[in-house]
């Protein structure tokens, strides 16, 4: 499951940036192709192909994201198959009194969205001996205010608990792509903390911290292409979360 804001969606421009490899159909590599902000799309599985089926809110046509690397190094270097369940919008909130926000007390929100596209995935996949794992990459909103900030521990620990209720999935993995230091956001310092306490304190979390800029616009990992994504930071991370990935 792919969850939180852009820079887990599908940001960065193919052209000129992705190698043939890559922009090639994935072997053994899937995705489950819905529209995560449209309740009545059932959605339905398909091979991984750069570009070609974004699924995200927050992925644009024609783009990659770190999904590709992530499956790619899962298949070719430790002969996993991957499948993908894209749930990631752009500039979104985890703390409930934005509107929508990624809070599991909300209702009919990203986390409702984010649930429903899991199970529907989950029942429409012909493998069933999956081991979920839930990639959570986002922060930069919840640290432009002091409150939201501050609340951030206690709000991304609800949340992990939420998902594994609802989910029937007590002893989920569950990666966090910590927020990035060189952010622009006021109090990223205090989400970055609040990051690093909720993984040490879950025994099926692991937090990840990319050692790559961010991007000149403050947010986005570099370098800039087209205002959003970094083309090598982007593929970099995700052949380095399929570096964690292997040993779940």
């Amino acid at each position: 499951i792919e969850a939180g804001q852009s820079n887990i969606t599908d940001r960065s421009p193919i052209s000129g940036n992705l190698s043939s490899t890559l922009q090639a159909i994935q072997p053994d590599t899937w995705t489950f192709f819905k529209q995560v902000d449209n309740a009545t799309d059932n959605g339905f599985w398909c091979k991984m192909r750069s570009g070609y089926n974004t699924t995200s809110s927050g992925g644009v046509e024609g783009n990659f994201g770190l999904d590709v690397s992530l499956g790619s190094k899962l298949k070719n270097s430790y002969s996993k198959a991957g499948y993908f369940v894209p749930t990631a919008v752009g500039g979104t909130a985890l703390d409930i009194a934005v509107t929508p926000s990624w809070s599991p007390a909300a209702t009919g929100e990203y986390y409702d969205a984010m649930i429903t596209s899991f199970q529907q995935a989950l029942a429409q996949s012909t493998n069933k001996s999956l081991t979920p794992v839930l990639i959570w990459n986002q922060g930069e909103y919840d640290a432009s205010v002091l409150a939201y900030a501050n609340a951030y521990e206690a709000n991304l620990t609800a949340l992990f608990a939420a998902i594994r209720s609802d989910l029937s999935l007590p002893n989920l993995k569950i990666i966090i792509v910590e927020l990035g230091v060189d952010t622009v956001y006021t109090y990223k310092n205090t989400v970055r903390t609040a990051q690093e306490n909720v993984a040490a304190a879950d025994a099926n979390c692991e937090i990840y911290e990319s050692p790559y800029p961010i991007g000149a616009d403050g947010e986005h990992y570099n370098p800039q292409i087209a205002s959003y994504g970094g083309v090598q930071a982007r593929q970099l991370i995700g052949e380095a979360l399929a570096d964690i990935i292997k040993d779940f």
